[in-house]
């Protein structure tokens, strides 16, 4: 996955970050992450026609990864960013 930009923006609860990445096959991916009082969660599905999401939150983050609506490569992008945000947010972590 290739970084292609980012933005800051403006969220209900503060400053909040978005992301877009390409695929190898020029797909586009992003993810939005903001603060948030919701409770934390484990990785959540939803999609519509054309792309899906997957959402969770974690340490009052909230994030969110939409993407073309292939639900087993979604989970694993959503699945391998959820995992390279807990190492670095750890103590432990890089």
């Amino acid at each position: 996955m290739k970084l292609v930009g980012g933005r800051l923006l403006p969220g209900p609860t503060g400053a909040s970050a978005f992301f877009m990445y390409e695929g190898p096959s020029g797909e586009r991916f992003t993810l939005y992450c903001g603060h948030t009082s919701d409770r934390e969660t484990a990785l959540r599905y939803t999609t519509g026609e054309q792309n899906a999401a997957y959402y969770w939150v974690d340490r009052n983050l909230a994030y969110v990864l939409s993407g073309p609506a292939e639900r087993n490569k979604l989970h694993e992008i959503a699945q391998a960013a959820y995992d390279q945000i807990d190492v670095r947010a750890s103590p432990q972590g890089g």
